[in-house]
């Protein structure tokens, strides 16, 4: 295995565009008098799919040549394919649902958006789902643009030319439509399930089974509250109970009637109308936060009686069953209520630990607490366990999708404003990736499958820039060196890093990092696909891992400007001893940055640390009359942080200041560009603050910028 990779450019499926070459002449014929939307569902209800998609596409060239989108078409084209399962179509059902989003006519296509925002509610977040509310309601095309950004930034893998997120929410809509028909409660016209399914996908064990309510559990759970509360005649003679036997024949009639109050309220449990099948979806803990699995209980409501999701077993006993009771022997006061949540409880201990837990914890407390089985506040009662089962609930994320297990890449970036050379802002971004770890795992595996073939490793950098209403407008990429014999200053291995040069678009600074890993064997021999761990069926085997990220440009909101005197962000690096200067350069502005920027603020112990930087409005300064040559003036200085604590004054390393240094230069511009090299060979490991400062003529500062960095021990 070569310890870098190789820097060929990959190519781009070509999947969609052939169907497209193919296809779309031949449907220039297809006539699209009426509506083409209603057409088209005629067909495919009538069975016929291909004549429906086809009258679609023919459709969507024509509006497209006019500048014109259907919302409808796009939805329906792509609840279509993924219902019909037309994988090889799903770069075309991606595209179809994105151009409908581009329409401009909300007024028309109103209820239609309202229920696609519907739709997505149960994977969007609320805040967003209220933002977006409102946009429609003021007939805005944000709402269009929110519900692309949505999508835009849940896309998993940017290397494949669909959205595999968008298709696996269309694809669960699907399922649930197929399989979850008891009602028609939700907006997926399905019940209850379906509404799970689509927000977290199939559970990782479903138990459906019914409530047993079994004579023997519930008169051994009444007896032994009847023996508690017996025990508790000493202090409280109201209980219900006389005073002790004073004779064999007193202790064998108080037994009997025990025994016989027993069965009366065994019975009277026995006659309590609940609803007994119950189905219990678990999602079992997914480092989501909390240390539970996910529970979600389905089932026909007690009071309701209608079949859904259910809060806790709780919804399965009507709240009659939570009156108090007298009962005339003994003047007995009791609750049936709690006998048959115990029950219910121990019946679903098996199902998960959450269940279990709750089992025993409420059974000592009956048998502990008389006062239980008298409560007569029945909601205190009904949701002693229904608050808890839905706190862990609500710990779960708003959404799951198998893609949240696809292999990542740690991913670290840094970002730097500067101005162009017309003074519009400019941002160089620094990418660093750490592919190491599933490198060596994905050659591991390889290997037993590879017939003598070496792997080719490919890490791409890429980064992609978005109009503010979602629409791509570029994608730059560049195929970084992985090396697996060389360090960074905080000792781990160097990481692939690449630099882009950003500039915000259309007044919008959202761009999207990504990082891809690249195994080429499985492309080129299919036979190797076996051994790829990644093994999404909607992700192509040589794609071994990918992460991405959406940013802010720091220079959208808040640019350096040249209107007064200023300087760019600093940029601090130093020259890495194992690496060439081609290979430590990093591009920007013609190589004028020929230092190894690292992605933390450190350079290693001994090494000087070098800076780049701009200075801008230069021309705005005072110079003299008779000359075109301005004299600036620049001072740096380092000063070690002092470490807070007397103590650890007392024991801090490193410099506590160094002495100032002042450069005077010259020049004609507006703007100056300067590399700086600080000798830090006296620095004790720590960490220091540079201050650089422009100038006048009489020392006063007209502007700084300051930076903190540390000298890592080597």
């Amino acid at each position: 295995m070569s310890p870098r990779s190789a820097t060929l450019p990959l190519s781009l499926l070509l999947t969609c565009a052939l169907f497209f070459a193919g296809i779309v002449p031949a449907m220039q014929a297809v006539p699209t008098e009426g509506d083409a939307y209603l057409e088209g569902r005629a067909l495919a209800e009538a069975g016929q799919v291909e004549e429906a998609i086809n009258l679609w596409i023919g459709e969507k060239a024509r509006l497209s040549l006019q500048g014109e989108a259907d919302f409808r078409i796009g939805v329906a084209a792509i609840e279509l394919i993924t219902r019909e399962q037309l994988s090889r179509l799903y770069p075309l059902a991606s595209a179809f649902y994105f151009w409908g989003l581009e329409t401009s006519d909300i007024g028309r296509f109103h209820p239609y958006i309202a229920d696609e925002l519907e739709r997505l509610r149960p994977i969007m977040s609320e805040t967003l789902y209220a933002e977006l509310s409102v946009e429609l309601q003021q007939r805005s095309t944000g709402v269009l643009t929110g519900i692309r950004g949505f999508f835009v930034q849940l896309d998993p893998v940017l290397s494949t030319n669909l959205n595999e997120r968008l298709i696996e929410h269309w694809e669960r809509i699907a399922y649930a439509r197929k399989h979850f028909t008891r009602n028609s409660t939700t907006i997926y016209d399905t019940d209850d399930r379906g509404l799970i399914y689509v927000r977290y996908g199939p559970a990782d064990r479903i138990e459906r089974g019914s409530f047993s309510m079994n004579v023997n559990d519930i008169l051994h759970f009444v007896g032994e509250m009847i023996n508690q509360q017996e025990n508790e005649r000493a202090r409280d003679p109201s209980s219900g109970f006389g005073d002790a036997p004073s004779s064999l024949t007193s202790f064998i009639q108080d037994e009997i009637f025990k025994d016989n109050l027993a069965k009366l309220i065994t019975e009277n449990v026995l006659t309590q109308r609940i609803s007994d099948r119950y189905e219990v979806w678990v999602y079992e803990n997914r480092q989501w936060p909390g240390r539970r699995n996910v529970t979600f209980m389905f089932g026909v409501n007690a009071q309701s009686r209608a079949f859904g999701l259910q809060g806790s077993p709780e919804d399965f006993i009507p709240l009659s069953a939570f009156r108090e009771r007298r009962m005339r022997v003994g003047d007995f006061n009791f609750n049936v209520g709690p006998i048959i949540q115990l029950s219910f409880y121990k019946d679903l201990r098996f199902v998960d630990d959450t269940f279990m837990d709750i089992y025993y914890d409420y059974y000592d407390r009956l048998m502990s607490d008389q006062s239980v089985i008298q409560e007569s506040s029945y909601t205190h009662l009904l949701y002693r366990y229904a608050d808890e089962l839905a706190a862990i609930r609500n710990l779960a994320p708003q959404m799951s999708s198998e893609f949240d297990t696809f292999a990542s890449i740690p991913l670290e970036t840094r970002q730097f404003r500067f101005m162009d050379e017309n003074g519009a802002p400019l941002e160089l971004v620094l990418v660093y990736s750490e592919p190491h770890a599933r490198i060596l795992n994905d050659f591991n595996a390889f290997r037993p499958h590879g017939n003598g073939t070496e792997p080719e490793y490919h890490l791409r950098h890429s980064v992609s820039t978005y109009t503010d209403t979602w629409q791509l407008i570029d994608r730059t990429h560049d195929f970084p060196l992985v090396w697996f014999d060389r360090f960074g200053p905080d000792g781990r291995l160097l990481p692939g890093s690449s630099a882009f040069l950003v500039r915000p678009q259309n007044g919008t600074g959202t761009f999207q990092l990504s990082a891809t890993l690249f195994n080429e064997t499985y492309a080129a021999q299919p036979e190797l696909a076996s051994a790829a761990s990644a093994g999404f069926r909607q992700v192509p085997r040589h794609i071994l891992a990918e992460s991405g990220r959406v940013l802010e440009l720091l220079s959208a909101q808040n640019p350096v400007t040249a209107n007064r005197p200023g300087f760019s962000d600093i940029v601090m690096g130093y020259l890495h001893d194992e690496l060439s200067q081609q290979e430590q350069e990093i591009p920007f502005q013609d190589d004028v940055i020929p230092f190894y920027v690292p992605a933390q603020q450190a350079i290693p112990e001994g090494f000087d640390l070098d800076l780049f930087f701009e200075v801008y409005g230069l021309d705005l300064m005072p110079r003299p009359e008779s000359s075109n040559t301005l004299t600036y003036r620049l001072r740096y200085q380092v000063e070690g942080e002092r470490p807070r604590g007397a103590l650890r004054r007392l024991f801090a390393r490193g410099s506590a200041g160094t002495q100032a240094t002042v450069l005077e230069l010259e020049t004609t511009q507006s703007r100056g560009s300067h590399l700086i090299s600080i000798d830090t060979s006296g620095y004790q490991p720590g960490r220091y603050l540079l201050s650089i400062s422009l100038l006048d003529e009489a020392d006063s500062i007209i502007a700084d910028r300051q930076l903190t960095f540390e000298v890592l021990a080597n």
